[in-house]
């Protein structure tokens, strides 16, 4: 176990510090500082003015009568921000930090409407999977155009490690399109900056993993972290069966988990939502899923990127009834609860299983 948390260092690396790095037991990892993107939600609806009816994902994971409600851990958010005078989250203590340049607000909503999922609160309803949260950290690493880089993504998830996050939630992933078109536009050919974003890619993905081991461990006086990601909503099985794209990063990184979507059909059978990524470890409610809107009232959403904080909700209130009966909480034992206590949903094909992974997430009694 480190002594003390890393930190992210930007820098024009030559082809030989490149080579001086990966021999540096110092350096954890390398990569491009590539863009990231937000896992944009496939559809967005207008709902009824302020009011939580209708949270259908919180009754089937079964946290609608659950006794735990998060109090007590500490969790965190990397998205677009978070509009910190919304009435869901008047009684949670928000620590809110910018790493755009853009400032603090919500321009984009996507970040408001999955803290709400993650941790909200409206009186009268259970609207937020775990409501008793506290202290929730918010990092703004996406711009309102949901866009970022891979430089504030490490900064946020170190912040969230050093201010003791046991929980953390992302919808957000590498823009790989992205790493090519900036090769090309130095005069690269396509299948040069093929090439080297690939290897950028790989690299990125191996330091995040390498950081993401460490946060597993957890640092002295802090927490262990799991890390939840959206696997990302590429995929068109309503178009074609055999259209499912792999999980994209963050999620498919090694010590993170992915999270996919699911929904509910016309017999209310649940489904995986024919744009979830597969390659997951577990799924999530993250069709029509009602949240807060920045500047008031709610809006309803539909991806991955809903499933992720319903994910993380539920671990939050394994933290909550694990740390009732003792006073340390693993990774591996917290992870095991949430991953071990999922519910296989039906009629999931033994071919198809890498649509679901564990089932579907549910929450202690």
């Amino acid at each position: 176990m480190a002594d003390r948390l890393p930190i992210v260092e930007v820098d024009n690396v030559t082809p030989r510090l490149g080579s001086l790095l990966r021999r540096d037991p110092t350096v954890i990892g390398f990569g491009v500082n590539a863009a990231t993107k937000l896992v944009a939600p496939v559809a967005v609806a207008t709902t009824p003015s302020g009011q939580g009816e209708g949270a259908w994902g919180i009754e089937v994971v079964g946290a609608h009568d659950s006794l735990w409600t998060g109090k007590g851990i500490t969790v965190g958010l990397l998205d677009t921000g978070i509009d910190t005078g919304h009435p869901w989250f008047v009684r949670t203590a928000l620590e809110v930090k910018d790493f755009t340049g853009e400032g603090p607000g919500d321009g984009n909503g996507h970040g408001t409407h999955c803290a709400g999922v993650f941790f909200g609160h409206l009186l009268g309803h259970r609207v937020g999977m775990a409501p008793g949260i506290e202290n929730a950290l918010v990092g703004k690493v996406l711009d309102s155009k949901g866009a970022g880089t891979a430089e504030t993504l490490f900064q946020g998830v170190l912040w969230a490690a050093e201010r003791g996050v046991g929980v953390l939630s992302l919808s957000l992933g590498f823009d790989f399109p992205a790493i090519v078109r900036d090769l090309e536009a130095t005069g690269v050919s396509a299948q040069a900056a093929a090439s080297a974003a690939i290897s950028g890619y790989v690299q990125l993905l191996r330091a995040f993993d390498r950081l993401a081991d460490m946060l597993a461990l957890g640092m002295p006086g802090r927490a262990p972290m799991l890390i939840f990601a959206a696997s990302g909503n590429e995929s068109a099985r309503d178009v074609n069966p055999r259209d499912s794209v792999g999980a994209s990063p963050l999620a498919a990184a090694e010590k993170v988990i992915a999270v996919g979507a699911v929904g509910r059909s016309i017999d209310e059978v649940l489904r995986v939502a024919p744009f979830s990524n597969h390659g997951v470890d577990l799924c999530a409610p993250g069709v029509d899923i009602i949240g807060p809107r920045a500047g008031g009232d709610t809006v309803q959403m539909s991806g991955t990127s809903m499933a992720a904080p319903y994910a993380a909700g539920a671990a939050a209130l394994w933290a909550e009834y694990l740390g009732s009966e003792r006073a340390k909480v693993s990774f591996d034992e917290l992870k095991s609860r949430v991953v071990g206590s999922c519910k296989i949903l039906p009629g999931v094909s033994t071919d198809r299983l890498a649509d679901s992974g564990a089932g579907l997430v549910r929450v202690p009694k």
